[in-house]
């Protein structure tokens, strides 16, 4: 899994490309949890456009960076995901917990207002 922070002065966007599953992957996500959590940053967008399946542990790792970024007074969006991880968040019911968006330039509105 290849993993791009990129700062935007008041959020981060962490955007996510290929796999999002197993305990491997997971570590590198929250090398990227705590790294944020180091610091002042307290808002993210997880971009899913270029992420192709994710499994439970890929799941509970974005958990993970959602309460990190809650516990700072923040908050985590996700963004672009396929329909088939969107099936995901609403079969487990995540879809009430996380705001999703059809793009990253939606969640950036969202946050500018």
């Amino acid at each position: 899994m290849e993993i791009e922070t990129i700062d935007k002065g008041g959020y981060t966007i962490v955007k996510l490309n290929g796999v999002l599953t197993g305990v491997d992957n997971a570590r590198q996500v929250k090398k990227v949890w705590d790294a944020l959590d180091g610091d002042d940053r307290n808002t993210v967008i997880v971009d899913l456009k270029d992420i192709t399946f994710a499994d439970s542990t890929g799941i509970a790792t974005l958990i993970v960076g959602y309460k990190k970024m809650k516990q700072k007074g923040g908050n985590l969006f996700i963004a672009n995901s396929n329909s088939t991880i969107k099936d995901i968040f609403r079969v487990t019911k995540l879809d009430v917990v996380f705001k999703l968006f059809d793009s990253v330039s939606k969640a950036e509105q969202h946050i500018s207002n």
